[in-house]
């Protein structure tokens, strides 16, 4: 049975739809397919190695990445802020400032709602921004630069106190320094028995 095939469709053109709209059945449909004719679109040789060509040309770099992180770390809310004539303090994202430090928000959210007042009514606008975690970007450049020592594991005893010492008596008898060690104690350390009654004689 003859394997299928993706429809003659540039490879650059799906590449450019998916890029740009995140959705490969979207991406097929804008390129001139079909919706059921992304899996094959996406597993098309040629789609592969223009999708690792844009990778190399646009990816980001782990220089770009360590760069993006400090600026999030360094991150000040300062540029985003007015203090108006009346001494409160708003945000103001229309300065040339805050237009050169877009790259510092994480989310911004507007809210718009009207209301009465003597003159009639009004309209008031607030506006709420979230910047990147500075905390969580300076973590992720201490993890970057190994500056952490090293998570330590326990693959002992998976947490529980360590078995007492044992003592085995030339007569055949245990004994314990510790806690009484029970007859068949498991740990990775294998199995630990009990032994009772002296040793048969030599035949």
């Amino acid at each position: 049975m003859a394997s299928k095939k993706a429809p003659p469709i540039p490879a650059q053109t799906f590449v450019e739809h998916f890029v740009e709209q995140g959705n490969a059945a979207t991406a097929a449909v804008a390129a001139g397919a079909g919706p059921e004719q992304a899996a094959l679109l996406l597993a098309d040789p040629d789609v592969q190695r223009a999708l690792d060509k844009l990778a190399m040309l646009e990816g980001v770099s782990v220089g770009e990445a360590k760069v993006r992180l400090s600026h999030w770390a360094r991150g000040s809310v300062a540029p985003f802020l007015r203090v108006g004539e009346d001494g409160q303090v708003h945000v103001d994202l229309s300065t040339e400032e805050a237009k050169q430090h877009y790259h510092l928000l994480h989310r911004v959210v507007e809210r718009r709602y009207t209301t009465q007042t003597e003159q009639g009514p009004i309209e008031i606008v607030e506006t709420e921004i979230e910047m990147y975690d500075a905390i969580e970007a300076t973590h992720r450049i201490l993890q970057l630069h190994d500056a952490y020592p090293p998570a330590k594991y326990d693959l002992t005893t998976n947490g529980h106190d360590l078995p007492s010492p044992v003592t085995i008596h030339a007569r055949g008898e245990v004994s314990a320094s510790g806690p009484s060690i029970d007859s068949t104690t498991s740990s990775i350390y294998g199995t630990q028995k009990e032994v009772g009654g002296a040793p048969e004689s030599g035949r």
